[in-house]
């Protein structure tokens, strides 16, 4: 044998050979070892055995290799090749080779519709769909003419389209024409249940066919599950293993397992599917086990002074893998050259500060500006804060630019509401944008058994009013989404901002006026968007006014206290139009949005308590895959991570923490229970 192809070696001896000789000696191999008689035989034993496409496969293959081999000397003669060129020129050839095929018989499957589809010589035919509404289809009502005036119309000698009688009629004929198509069998099926599981009835067109033929009688439906393809059997046996898996684990009940038996071993019976029902069968036994990093490396990895602002902290609380992607891993979304909401938020913001800051230049406050100029002030700060965005991005088309027009209208709808807010009382802004870390509040951050926490923050505005001797001070963070203040949420770590941002304004203000008592007045998320109102509701400029500060009330809490009420609401008469309370007489209520300053203290203190657990959790090594549901929504919505940690609520070992909302009242119980046990121990 391997005196045949010593001439393949000799030609290759130099390293590439001649297209044509490498051809020749090919040809000349298949003739030495016979190939075409061999092939013939092989041919003539499949004819004899029945099988006669395979003998045509068998009989073709030589010439159209021959073919192959010729048309490589004629193209490509003088061409030299490597040994892997010229494998892959001949590869390339040989995969063109078609032997065709004709089919002893022109079978084939048509798919159509009743009115739009013609068959011709069909042996089976299967009706689907044959149910009431569906076989006849049911006519739209809502046409321009009825019924009797199409017929006068009609007798008018006017030519119209078919009206629902008409279709009716011409809907049955196609149904004659269409059953009596086939020649062997005909199948007719309709649904029991829609999607929903209301009961379908089926058409007239069985009930006919029953008086036409008193003996035929619809078959039962198949017992047990039939698949019609892998992937559904691959969906069926996952979904099997899955409940068996379930039931095991929470009542012991083993009799789930057989069905998802079965089907394994039907796959595994299958030496194609064994090792993919082996993977199904793994995967449907996994389970999840909590994330957990060694404390030496979660100090290697976030350093031992743990620096971040609280929206960080509340990252954590809503999923601690979530805070591991981003403040371990550092995991980013690769950036589009777009406007996000997050800009526009951003955006918003900036222009609000310029506002304010104008207006302290001008020392002033808003609210002594008129509507009027507060809209020309507006306008120049978002025109400001738009320069000032280095992308260009708000500029590089009319879409973009509409976009700006739009964020103009919101600021300057917000900045007339927060004006107005501040005419009703005595608070004046004090700071836009203020600055603080740990350095400058070190009371507000909590101390940790290992390492230590730096906080730093940007509160977006800082109101005071000063009444014999005591500073009330309002912090305001403006939220462009549907943030809005929950107690509740104060319980799970997820809404903690208002509250730190007061401890640490509150320190600094001890600091800043020792001869003052600083004192709680409010802590507000101020809505920043559009008030949409009921214009038709509306009859006077002075209704249309109190429609969009009561569309744009900030919500959050409030110092219950006499005098901290009056500072914020004035005689208290409207207070309901623009602040978070209820009035009743012309007086405030005290309600699930009014507390005394020390309620606003213990809260504090809860809030840097749930500081220190973030702390003491995150360089403990936490970074466990447990979302936090609140509100009927998860924090997995719309969190950019959720590819990479494969959250799955059917799989062992996931869970979702979930924060059950509950009345003030109830969530300044629980923080009572909690602060009294860490007191006893």
């Amino acid at each position: 044998m391997l005196n045949l192809l010593l001439p393949l070696r000799e030609a290759f001896s130099e390293g590439e050979a001649d297209v044509a000789v490498i051809a020749a000696l090919l040809e000349g191999l298949m003739e030495q070892l016979a190939v075409d008689e061999k092939l013939q035989h092989a041919a003539e034993r499949f004819l004899a055995a029945g099988e006669a496409p395979r003998a045509r496969e068998f009989s073709e293959v030589y010439p159209e290799t021959q073919r192959i081999l010729r048309e490589m000397r004629e193209v490509l003669a003088g061409e030299r090749l490597s040994r892997a060129d010229m494998a892959g020129v001949l590869e390339s050839g040989l995969r063109e080779i078609h032997i065709g095929q004709i089919p002893a018989y022109a079978d084939r499957v048509t798919l159509g519709d009743l009115t739009r589809t013609r068959f011709l010589d069909v042996k089976v035919l299967f009706l689907l769909a044959a149910n009431d509404s569906v076989l006849p289809k049911r006519r739209e009502e809502g046409g321009v003419l009825s019924e009797r005036e199409r017929e006068a119309l009609r007798a008018a000698g006017l030519t119209l389209a078919p009206g629902s009688k008409a279709q009716l009629y011409e809907q049955r004929f196609y149904l004659y024409r269409l059953l009596t198509e086939a020649s062997e069998q005909l199948h007719i099926s309709y649904s029991t249940v829609d999607r929903s599981g209301k009961a379908l009835r089926p058409s007239f067109l069985l009930r006919h066919l029953e008086q036409l033929f008193p003996r035929l009688r619809a078959a039962a439906p198949e017992t047990g599950e039939r698949f019609y393809s892998t992937p559904e059997a691959e969906q069926a046996l996952i979904r099997a293993l899955r409940a068996a898996r379930k039931a095991a684990e929470e009542n012991g009940d083993k009799s789930a397992a057989a069905s998802a038996a079965s089907l394994l071993s039907a796959f595994a019976a299958d030496t194609e599917r064994k090792r993919e029902a082996g993977m199904l069968a793994d995967a449907a036994c996994a389970l999840y086990a909590e994330g957990q990093l060694f404390r030496e490396t979660a100090l290697a990895l976030y350093g031992e002074v743990l620096t971040g602002s609280v929206t960080r902290v509340e990252e954590y609380f809503r999923c601690p893998f979530r805070h591991f992607a981003n403040y371990g891993l550092r995991l980013r979304q690769l950036p589009e050259f777009q406007i996000a909401q997050q800009d526009l938020g951003s955006l918003a913001h900036r222009a609000i500060e310029l506002v304010f800051r104008a207006a302290a230049k001008a020392e002033k406050s808003p609210a002594a500006y008129s509507d009027d100029e507060l809209r020309a002030v507006a306008a120049d700060a978002v025109r400001e804060a738009v320069e000032a965005d280095a992308s260009g991005l708000y500029k590089d088309s009319a879409k973009n630019r509409w976009i700006v027009g739009k964020l103009t209208r919101i600021v300057t709808q917000s900045i007339l509401v927060m004006a107005e807010q501040l005419r009703r009382g005595s608070y004046r802004p004090l700071a836009e944008e203020l600055r603080f870390s740990s350095k400058d509040a070190p009371e507000s951050t909590p101390a940790l058994s290992v390492g230590s926490m730096q906080l730093r923050g940007n509160i977006d505005r800082v109101d005071t009013a000063e009444h014999e001797g005591k500073l009330y001070v309002k912090v305001v963070d403006y939220k462009t989404g549907a943030t809005s203040w929950e107690p509740y949420k104060i319980l799970s770590g997820s809404q903690l901002q208002l509250l730190i941002y007061l401890s640490a304004i509150t320190e600094l203000f001890e600091r800043q006026y020792p001869d003052k008592e600083i004192l709680p007045g409010a802590v507000f998320y101020a809505p920043v968007g559009d008030a949409f109102v009921d214009l038709e509701k509306i009859r006077t400029e002075e209704a249309l006014r109190k429609a969009k500060l009561k569309e744009l009330t900030p919500s959050g809490l409030i110092n219950s206290d006499e005098t901290a009420l009056t500072l914020l609401a004035g005689d208290g008469e409207d207070a309901a139009d623009f602040l978070p309370v209820r009035t009743s007489e012309g007086k405030i209520r005290l309600g699930e949005n009014t507390v005394d300053a020390g309620r606003f203290f213990k809260l504090q203190a809860y809030a840097k308590e749930k500081l220190r657990e973030a702390g003491e959790a995150i360089l403990g090594g936490n970074v466990r895959v447990l979302p936090l549901e609140e509100d009927g929504h998860t924090s997995c919505e719309y969190c950019p991570y959720r590819d990479v940690c494969a959250f799955d609520a059917n799989l062992t070992g996931y869970k979702v923490r979930r924060n059950k909302k509950q009345k003030a009242e109830e969530v300044f119980a629980e923080i009572d229970r909690e602060a009294g046990e860490e007191t006893g121990r």
